[in-house]
C-alpha cells in the first residue's frame, strides 16, 4: 500500500511539472531581494567592500523592468515578470535616469520592448550560459580603457556643423566634431590589441562646416604612429599630458576616417560595415575577420551566444553594433569584452566608463519579437601579426638568466619554449610574464602556449616570482602558485627532478590542455585522475584545471589544501565526503559557479580564509545532509550560501521501519516504513528474527538498503511487539455428595503452536458461592453452587475465564419420579443449574436435594 501511495504522488508531481507554467509578476520584495543578491555577489567576487542593503532604492521602473541600486553607485536591472530572466544587467556605476549615454539608453529601450513581448507571448526565455566543457565559466573584462567621444578624444577630429537631428553629445558648444561611438569602439579594441603600429592608405572625407560650407579633410594613415604606451586607460581632466592626449586623439581620428564617419559637432555616425571595411583596409586586420548579423541567427540563440563566448574566451574583443528604430538617432556601437558564469556579457559602452557592466545580450533576440534594432558584430579582431609558431630550446647555465637568452623578436612569435639547465625564482617570474601573468598577478600580453621543463632543475634563489606572499623557489620543488593565472598556457611539462609540488601551482589555468607531471617513489605526492594527492592520499593538494563534469573527493582525504579547486571551471558538481576535516584558504579561488557542492559531513568541517569568496552563491547550491541545514546556516562562510541567497538545501533520505504488533503464535505481518527527505528508487529490505514460537516481547525489525538507489541514505530499525495470545480457561461442572471432597478443575482452549498446556506465571483463583451469593469454603447443605475463576496469568497468554458449578446432594440414592402436575411450589433446578418453578417439561431436575424425574 505504501508504494502505491508513493508512486501516485510521483505521478501527480510529473503531471504538475508537465502542465503549462503560468507567468507571475515579481513583487517589490522579490525585486529588492534579487537586486541585493546580485550586488552582494558582484562585490564579493570583486573583493570590494560589501554594500549595505539598507541603502538600496528603486531608481527607475516601468512595465518591463525595475532598476534598483544605491545612489552613490551600483545598480541592477530586474525584470518585472518571471518569464524573462530575473537579472537583466548590473553595473558598478551610479545610475542616472537622465543619462546621455545613447548606447545604454538604446539598450534600455530595446530591453523594455523585449520583456513586454516575452510576457505577451507567455513563454519563458531560456538563459544561455557558457558551456563549461568548452569555455571558462567566467572571463573578466579585458578591455579596461574608459574612453568617450569628446575632449581629449576628439582633439584632432575635423571642425563640423551640428547635425540638428538629435539632442547631441557635444556639450561644450564647440565646433570640433565628436568622435562617434563607432570610432570609440574601434579605438578601444585597437588599444587593447596594441595593433597596428601604423596604418595603411589615405582617406578624404567631406565635412559640412559651421558656416554651411563643405570642406575636405584627409588622413594619411602611413604617417600615423600609434603610441600605445602613451595612451592612458582613463583620461581625467587635468590628469594627462599633451602627448597622452595627442596619442589617443590620433587613434580616434584615424578610426573615424577609416570608417567613413559622417562628422558633426553634436553627433557623428557611420554604419558598422564601414568600420569592418576600414579595419581591414587601413589597420591591417586579417581577412579572417567576420561581420555577422543577428537576423541570420533567428531561432539560433545558442549558436549566436556561443560565438560570443568563444571569441571572449580566446580574449578577442567583439565590436557590437545596433541601429535605432528612430533613423534620426543613428546607430550604436560598443565593445563586448567579458562574460560571467550566468551568461551575462560585459559591455564597455564607450561613454567614459559610465554604465559599463554585465548585461543580457541574448534577451535582445529577434526571434522573440519584431526586432527593429538590427544587431551585428565583428569577430576575429585579432592582430594580423606573424604567426606564433616559434619553438625555442634554451640552456640556462646560470640561474636567473633565462630572460637574457630570448630576443624581443623571438618573443613576438614564441609559441613553445623548452628550458634546460638550472632555473630559479627570477626565471619563473619571466616564464609567468610571457605566459600571461606578471609578479603582481596582473594580466600581460604574453601568449606562450607550451613550457617544457623536463630536463630543467629548479633551484633556490632569485627575485620573488609572485609579490603576494613574497614567493620564491626551493630546490627540486614546483613552488606555490608557480603558474597560477598564466592564461595562455596550454601545455606544461614539469622537471623529472622535482619531488614536491606546492599549493595552487596550476590554479586558474583556463586554457590548459595538458600537464605532464613526473611520478615515482621519490615524489611527495601522487597523481590520480587529474588530482594531486599527498603520498598517503589523506590530503588533496590540487584538482588540476583539466578535471571535468562531476568530481568526488576521495573518501581517504582529510584535508583540502589552499587553492585546491582554484580555477576548476570545467567542473559542474563537487562532492565532499564526511571524512574531510578541513578546507584551507582560497580553496575555490577563480572557480565561479557550480551546479552544486554536496557535503556529507553532518558537522561543518573547518575552513580557512576566503574559501568560497569567488563562488556565485546565487546560482551554486550547497547541499548538506538532511536535518543539518540549520547548523550550516549558522556556521561562518558556509552560511554565505544562505544569507541573501537561501541556497543551502538538505539532501538524502531517512527511512524508518514502522513499529508492528502481532499476537503470540501468529505469523509476522508485512513490515512497512516511512521516510523523510528525498524520494528514492527501489525498496528497502525489512526483516525480523521473530517466529510464531517466539515468546511475548519486543523484537528488532532490521532495515537494509535492499534495492534502494540513494547517495545519502540513513536507515533506522523498528520494533515488532509480540503481545499475549487469547485463550479460554473453563471451570469443569461437577456433581458431588455432601461430605465429598471438591477440587476445581478446568480446561484451556485456544492455545497456539499445537500446545496442549501452558505454564502459569500466576495460578488462577477460584471462588465458590451458594445460591444466595454467599462465598463458601465448604458444602454444608445440599444444593447448587457456582464456581468463579480469575487471575490466571501465563508468559504468552491472557485468559478469558469462564466459571462452572457444583451440584451437592445429600446422597446418590432416592431418585423420585413425579408427574408434571404433581410438582410443588419449591424451586427445581436443571442439571445445568437453571432454576425452574413448576417445570412443565419432562426431564431430570434437582429438587430439595434429590434427583427428580418429571414425566
Amino acid at each position: 500500500m505504501y508504494n502505491k501511495i508513493r508512486n501516485i504522488a510521483c505521478l501527480a508531481l510529473f503531471v504538475a511539472l508537465a502542465a503549462p507554467s503560468f507567468a507571475a509578476p515579481r513583487d517589490k520584495a522579490a525585486i529588492m531581494k534579487a537586486a541585493q543578491r546580485t550586488l552582494k555577489a558582484s562585490s564579493s567576487q570583486r573583493k570590494a567592500p560589501s554594500f549595505s542593503s539598507n541603502k538600496l532604492e528603486i531608481l527607475k521602473e516601468n512595465e518591463a523592468f525595475t532598476v534598483v541600486g544605491a545612489p552613490t553607485g551600483g545598480y541592477v536591472i530586474i525584470s518585472n515578470d518571471d518569464l524573462a530572466p530575473e537579472v537583466i544587467g548590473y553595473s558598478e556605476s551610479a545610475f542616472n535616469d537622465e543619462n546621455t549615454n545613447d548606447n545604454f539608453k538604446w539598450y534600455l529601450q530595446a530591453v523594455e520592448k523585449a520583456v513586454k513581448n516575452i510576457v505577451a507571448k507567455g513563454k519563458v526565455l531560456k538563459v544561455i550560459k557558457p558551456n563549461p566543457a568548452k569555455y571558462p565559466q567566467k572571463i573578466e573584462s579585458f578591455v579596461n580603457v574608459k574612453w568617450g567621444q569628446q575632449d581629449p578624444y576628439n582633439r584632432l577630429c575635423p571642425t563640423a556643423a551640428k547635425s540638428n537631428s538629435t539632442p547631441g553629445q557635444n556639450y561644450n558648444g564647440g565646433t570640433t566634431a565628436v568622435t562617434g561611438c563607432v570610432a570609440t569602439a574601434m579605438a578601444q579594441i585597437l588599444r587593447y590589441n596594441k595593433y597596428p603600429d601604423t596604418g595603411t592608405g589615405t582617406k578624404t572625407l567631406t565635412v559640412k562646416q559651421p558656416d554651411g560650407s563643405k570642406k575636405d579633410f584627409t588622413v594619411d594613415f602611413t604617417k600615423s604612429n600609434y603610441r600605445w604606451n602613451d595612451m592612458r586607460d582613463v583620461y581625467k581632466k587635468g590628469a594627462f599630458s599633451d602627448e597622452e592626449a595627442t596619442a589617443v586623439a590620433t587613434l580616434m581620428r584615424d578610426c573615424g576616417f577609416a570608417a567613413d564617419m559622417s562628422y558633426a559637432s553634436d553627433v557623428s555616425g557611420t554604419p558598422i560595415n564601414a568600420a569592418y571595411a576600414g579595419l581591414k583596409a587601413n589597420f591591417k586586420y586579417p581577412s579572417t575577420m567576420q561581420l555577422l548579423y543577428r537576423m541570420d541567427y533567428i531561432a539560433k540563440d545558442a549558436e549566436w551566444m556561443d560565438l560570443i563566448f568563444k571569441e571572449i574566451s580566446e580574449r578577442r574583443a567583439i565590436f557590437y553594433g545596433a541601429s535605432d528604430k528612430n533613423p534620426n538617432n543613428g546607430g550604436h556601437a560598443f565593445v563586448l569584452c567579458g562574460y560571467n558564469e550566468e551568461g551575462k556579457v560585459y559591455v564597455n559602452w564607450g561613454w567614459n566608463g559610465e554604465d559599463n557592466g554585465y548585461y543580457d545580450v541574448n534577451l535582445l533576440n529577434p526571434s522573440n519579437y519584431q526586432f527593429s534594432e538590427a544587431q551585428s558584430m565583428i569577430i576575429g579582431l585579432a592582430p594580423n601579426r606573424p604567426a606564433r609558431d616559434k619553438a625555442l630550446s634554451i640552456d640556462v647555465e646560470v640561474p636567473g638568466t633565462l630572460k637574457d637568452k630570448i630576443s624581443a623578436a623571438d618573443l613576438e612569435i614564441l609559441q613553445s619554449l623548452t628550458v634546460k639547465g638550472s632555473i630559479n625564482s627570477t626565471d619563473i617570474k619571466f616564464l609567468r610574464s610571457i605566459a600571461g601573468c606578471d609578479e603582481y598577478g596582473k594580466t600581460t600580453n604574453g601568449a606562450l602556449e607550451t613550457i617544457d621543463l623536463k630536463d630543467a632543475n629548479i633551484v633556490s634563489g632569485g627575485d620573488p616570482f609572485l609579490v603576494d606572499g613574497n614567493l620564491t623557489t626551493a630546490n627540486n620543488e614546483i613552488p606555490e602558485r608557480a603558474f597560477f593565472g598564466c592564461q595562455s598556457l596550454r601545455k606544461i611539462i614539469l622537471p623529472t627532478s622535482i619531488t614536491k609540488i606546492g599549493d595552487g601551482a596550476f590554479g586558474k589555468l583556463n586554457s590548459i590542455q595538458e600537464i605532464v607531471i613526473p611520478e615515482g617513489a621519490d615524489k611527495q605526492y601522487q597523481l590520480k585522475n587529474n588530482v594531486l594527492y599527498s603520498k598517503d592520499a589523506t590530503e588533496l593538494i590540487e584538482v588540476l584545471p583539466l578535471a571535468t563534469q562531476k568530481f568526488t573527493v576521495d573518501a581517504t582525504v582529510k584535508k583540502i589544501h589552499p587553492y585546491g579547486f582554484s580555477g576548476c571551471q570545467r567542473l559542474t558538481d563537487i562532492i565532499i565526503p564526511a571524512t574531510v576535516e578541513k578546507i584551507d584558504n582560497n580553496a575555490f579561488e577563480g572557480s565561479y559557479a557550480f551546479n552544486s557542492i554536496r557535503v556529507y559531513g553532518k558537522t561543518p568541517c573547518n575552513l580557512g580564509e576566503k574559501v568560497f569568496a569567488d563562488i556565485n552563491k546565487a546560482i551554486t547550491k550547497l547541499y548538506v545532509p538532511l536535518h543539518t541545514e540549520d547548523i550550516y546556516k549558522a556556521t561562518e562562510q558556509w552560511k554565505e550560501f544562505f544569507v541573501d541567497y537561501d541556497n543551502i538545501l538538505p539532501f538524502g533520505t531517512d527511512i524508518y521501519a514502522s513499529t508492528a504488533t502481532r499476537m503470540y503464535g501468529d505469523e509476522n505481518p508485512e513490515f512497512g516504513y516511512r521516510f523523510d527527505g528525498d524520494d528514492f528508487v527501489g525498496e528497502p529490505a525489512l526483516s525480523c528474527v521473530a517466529t510464531p514460537t517466539s515468546e511475548v516481547g519486543d523484537y528488532e525489525i532490521k532495515i537494509a538498503r535492499g534495492t534502494i538507489e540513494s547517495d545519502m541514505l540513513q536507515l533506522f530499525n523498528g520494533t515488532l511487539v509480540i503481545t499475549k495470545a487469547k485463550a479460554t480457561l473453563k471451570v469443569d461442572d461437577k456433581h458431588i455428595n455432601l461430605g465429598d471432597a471438591y477440587t476445581p478443575t478446568y480446561k484451556i482452549s485456544g492455545l497456539k503452536n499445537g500446545e496442549t498446556t501452558c505454564t502459569f506465571t500466576k495460578e488462577p483463583t477460584f471462588i465458590i458461592k451458594d445460591k444466595d451469593g454467599n462465598v463458601v469454603t465448604s458444602f454444608t447443605t445440599e444444593g447448587l453452587y457456582h464456581v468463579y475463576v480469575d487471575g490466571a496469568e501465563a508468559k504468552n497468554y491472557e485468559f478469558d475465564c469462564e466459571g462452572g458449578y457444583v451440584m451437592v446432594y445429600k446422597d446418590a440414592a432416592g431418585i423420585e419420579e413425579v408427574n408434571s402436575e404433581e410438582t410443588d411450589n419449591e424451586p427445581y433446578y436443571t442439571l445445568g443449574g437453571v432454576k425452574v418453578m413448576k417445570p412443565a417439561k419432562g426431564g431430570i431436575y434437582i429438587h430439595k436435594g434429590k434427583k427428580v424425574i418429571i414425566k
